[in-house]
């Protein structure tokens, strides 16, 4: 294999793991603080299990899943933290659907999101700049190599 053609193979390489993505689905922490105790916040995510939603989803379902985060308070002052998987038919957009728990049970605070295990603590993101630089660094190897 000539140099030119190794540094097209690595440009290649390089276009194919920035614009190739997943088709795996959603996933999302899957707890409750009542029974897990690494729910509560801060949030620790040993033994914490990820949900994969679209799993969940029914085969008949078009509903858009999103991660969701809740704080309750139950009648007797007592907090819960629900970390999970949820389902609109309308992108939730950062709200919540509209609670259908008991009467004995308050939400204190409701988040969505629909990123990969963002009903944690903020993640580490990529930013579109870093994304468009390593792109062009490999055309620009690419085409320097050719000449």
């Amino acid at each position: 294999m000539t140099s030119s053609s190794s540094y097209f193979l690595v440009g290649i390489v390089l276009f194919l793991a920035v614009a190739v993505h997943s088709g795996a689905g959603l996933r999302c922490w899957a707890c409750t603080s009542s029974t897990s105790l690494n729910c509560r916040d801060p949030f620790n995510k040993t033994r914490i299990p990820i949900e994969n939603c679209e799993r969940m989803r029914s085969q008949t379902s078009m509903d858009y899943p999103a991660c969701q985060k809740v704080v309750e308070t139950i009648n007797d002052g007592q907090s819960r933290i629900v970390r999970k998987c949820v389902f609109s038919r309308e992108r939730l957009n950062g709200k919540c659907a509209e609670p259908t728990t008991l009467n004995y049970i308050k939400m204190e605070h409701c988040s969505t999101c629909e990123e990969d295990e963002c009903n944690s603590a903020p993640g580490v993101e990529i930013s579109p700049l870093t994304v468009a630089a390593a792109a062009t660094l490999g055309v620009w190897v690419t085409v320097r190599s050719l000449f």
